[in-house]
């Protein structure tokens, strides 16, 4: 899959590619906004609801691992660690 994929006004209903191909890595809270994050190929994914509203807002990918700065502290990776 391209990353490029993500970039199209149809992202609301892209957004089942993350649920089918993409792994789960984890969430945060900014605000009325819940903001997941998806592992999909060799990118990320944010997927950006309105908690009160319960709508996608947004669907933004990534690939430079700076950007998981803010998820950093919230990532289990003990199953890794064995």
């Amino acid at each position: 899959m391209k990353d490029q994929f993500y970039n199209t006004p149809e992202e609301n209903a892209q957004t089942s590619t993350i649920w089918e191909e993409g792994t789960y890595l984890t969430e945060r809270l900014q605000g009325f906004h819940r903001i997941m994050l998806y592992q999909v190929d060799d990118f990320y994914v944010e997927v950006t609801y309105h908690t009160h509203f319960n709508v996608i807002l947004r669907v933004s990918r990534f690939s430079d691992t700076h950007y998981l700065e803010p998820y950093l502290q919230s990532i289990n990776i003990n199953a890794l660690l064995g």
